[in-house]
């Protein structure tokens, strides 16, 4: 385990699927998936926000267009990008959703007066 065993982000790191090349970042599968697919790309380290340095956050964005090309195919209409932070533990991170053919949008989720999940959670 690591020093924030209490991450969720952090405790899920030995499941990533892609890791750039300076290892500073790394894609993997979201722990509770709103779509089929859905990754998140974070730092392999436990960084807020405040503390990302340039090498990091160019490390994911290295990875972010990478991990929707690798969703984007048969059946995946497009992708959700997003940063979110109110229920995790402080370490940054970006959803990369893809939303099939036939799913509902989920910017009435993130967007709307309910929130993320709130179709889904209520």
């Amino acid at each position: 385990m690591t020093d924030h065993d209490d991450c969720f982000i952090c405790s899920g790191l030995d499941r990533a699927v892609a890791r750039s090349e300076d290892g500073r970042a790394v894609v993997m599968p979201f722990r509770d998936p709103f779509f089929e697919g859905h990754v998140v790309v974070t730092p392999s380290r436990h960084l807020d926000t405040v503390d990302v340095d340039p090498a990091t956050w160019a490390a994911i964005g290295s990875l972010v267009p990478d991990a929707v090309k690798g969703l984007v195919g048969d059946g995946v209409e497009k992708c959700y990008l997003l940063a979110l932070g109110d229920v995790d533990t402080g370490h940054l991170h970006f959803h990369v959703v893809p939303k099939n053919d036939g799913d509902e949008s989920l910017g009435q989720y993130v967007f709307g007066s309910e929130g993320w999940n709130a179709k889904r959670l209520g």
